[in-house]
């Protein structure tokens, strides 16, 4: 199955994390623990180092496969990231294309995946188990930096990214 991930990691690591991954549910050294369903929380600069150590990992991956990162993609993803003034880990990954792009997921079955584009521009994918309702909603596009921030609010996903 090709889920547009990068098939260097998927066939090397056949489904498995790969090593020094930042996923939904690992602690990074030094942050504190929760049972929050979300995932845990650290603090916002030890996530955005781990973050950067992560690029340089898929960059190095990439490489053996003969995919460079897009630097815009990158740009757009650190300047996402140094904006969040608490944040929750997600998942980052290197695609196809040489984009970025972080999933995070809660325990509810909400889920949102973000892949940076460059130029400001994300392409969003939104799952949404809203608290009133027993069903998930699905919400795809493409939209700016600071329109994404807006998504994030009307489908409820707010407390998914930011502690």
């Amino acid at each position: 199955m090709d889920d547009g991930l990068f098939n260097a990691r998927n066939a090397r690591y056949a489904g498995r994390p790969v090593p020094g991954s930042i996923h939904s549910g690992t602690v990074l050294p030094g942050a504190p623990t929760t049972a929050d369903p979300a995932g845990p929380v650290a603090p916002a600069l030890e996530i955005r180092q781990a973050y950067f150590r992560r690029i340089e990992e898929l960059r190095g991956y990439g490489a053996a496969e003969g995919i460079a990162i897009n630097q815009d993609s990158e740009n757009d993803f650190k300047a996402f990231a140094n904006a969040m003034p608490t944040a929750r880990k997600a998942s980052l990954v290197l695609t196809d294309s040489g984009n970025l792009r972080a999933v995070w997921k809660d325990g509810a079955g909400s889920q949102l995946g973000l892949q940076f584009l460059g130029n400001r521009q994300v392409q969003y994918v939104i799952f949404s188990r809203r608290s009133n309702a027993s069903s998930v909603s699905r919400v795809a596009g493409t939209d700016t930096l600071q329109g994404i921030k807006k998504q994030l609010a009307a489908g409820e996903l707010h407390a998914l990214v930011y502690a």
